[in-house]
């Protein structure tokens, strides 16, 4: 039997845990938000049901329903799944078990054989014979105290990360953000409003690259503040369970009107230090690309009307297994192009004096990378059904 549509009971033992935070919410809400992102929509909580304001003040998903069994004398049905909420367990690791076929009542556990999820298929007198099953490593961790300073704070923040980071991103600017965001998990800060504030720092970034020198060198390096900022949106979205499209919305055109003003005013900025006025050109084609490219991928995103994540992945998504290889490859190649690393770039060349280098590879490159887009787009509708 493989179904997510079974009753999910979650196993309390330590009641005293459970309210306490990790991570911007309380152990007991993320267990809940943790069973519904991994399809379930009916969760059984074995305890009692906290009182007065500590229960007004929980924050539950809105699409599953919240039953505790101290205030019924009913048990779910069988099929159920029962998960010990001694655990964290991964979204994707739970999603996998309650997809997979079950012929027998089955028990997971993890490294050290303690058991962590149960799948009960009947409700019989006697104890049923489990099929035992392992784990895969990394996806759950058996809660510890204290949790801010043990392994479970490490652990949940790895949910943070994007698989499709690029090299910079992964290897730098994560650790500045996931530093911030943890600083941020408990304020009453919204990602939203993280969103706003990053964009606002980039706009400014790219209107100071209009002045000298100097004001150029504070304006890129403030650009950069933005791109490690803009990280920790997302990232609080991911540990809070608040990912929204809306928020991806304004994530994603934030993102974008700071690429279109930079290139823009950085043209200018650089013509206006008596460098020669085809750089206002170049930055006027690179943010107009810029402009409709995010303009494209917005219409496509509106099509695919996708609920949680990011609006776009890169174009490496928009190339189908039965595209031919070159248009793989130069999906990939555009991908790659295309970026946060390039921030670094224009800060090396704005830090040497030679701000016009990364203006002929904005100017060029954005007008390539927006053909390459709709050259992709366009394979990918002729791709689908009429």
């Amino acid at each position: 039997m493989g179904n997510v549509s079974m009753d999910g009971v979650l196993l309390v033992n330590h009641p005293a845990y459970m309210m306490e935070r990790l991570a911007g919410l309380t152990l007991i809400e993320r267990q809940v938000f943790t069973l519904a992102r991994a399809g379930l929509r009916r969760v059984w909580i074995a305890a009692h049901k906290p009182s007065g304001a500590r229960f007004k003040a929980l924050r539950w998903p809105q699409d599953i329903e919240v039953v505790w069994t101290s205030e019924t004398r009913s048990f779910p049905a069988a099929p159920h799944v029962s998960i010990s909420a001694d655990y964290l367990i991964r979204p994707a690791a739970l999603r996998e078990v309650l997809a997979t076929r079950h012929e027998q009542p089955t028990a997971y556990h993890d490294s050290a054989g303690r058991g962590v999820i149960q799948i009960m298929l009947s409700r019989g007198e006697e104890a049923p014979s489990f099929e035992k099953r392992a784990l895969p490593d990394g996806s759950c961790l058996l809660i510890q105290t204290p949790l801010e300073s043990g392994p479970a704070l490490p652990w949940v923040l790895r949910e943070a990360v994007k698989s499709h980071d690029s090299f910079m991103a992964r290897h730098f600017d994560r650790r500045i953000s996931l530093a911030i965001t943890r600083r941020l998990l408990d304020t009453r800060l919204t990602p939203n409003q993280m969103t706003a504030l990053s964009t606002l720092v980039g706009v400014a970034g790219a209107l100071l690259t209009l002045g000298g020198p100097a004001a150029m060198t504070a304006g890129v390096l403030l650009v950069w503040a933005h791109t490690v900022l803009d990280g920790c949106d997302g990232e609080m979205a991911r540990l809070r369970f608040e990912s929204s499209r809306i928020g991806g919305i304004l994530d994603f055109w934030g993102d974008n009107v700071v690429h279109a003003a930079l290139f823009l005013c950085l043209g200018i900025g650089a013509w206006r230090q008596g460098r020669s006025a085809v750089y206002p050109l170049l930055g006027l084609l690179a943010a107009t690309g810029a402009a409709l490219a995010a303009l494209s991928v917005y219409r496509h995103s509106q099509m695919r009307r996708t609920r949680h994540g990011p609006l776009f992945n890169g174009l490496g998504g928009l190339a189908s297994e039965k595209s031919s290889r070159a248009v793989r490859n130069l999906a990939l190649i555009e991908d790659a192009l295309s970026r946060r690393d390039f921030v670094y770039l224009l800060v090396a060349l704005v830090l040497i004096g030679h701000p016009e280098i990364f203006l002929w590879a904005a100017g060029i490159g954005m007008p390539l990378f927006l053909s390459a887009l709709l050259y992709l787009r366009n394979l990918e509708n002729r791709s689908l059904p009429q």
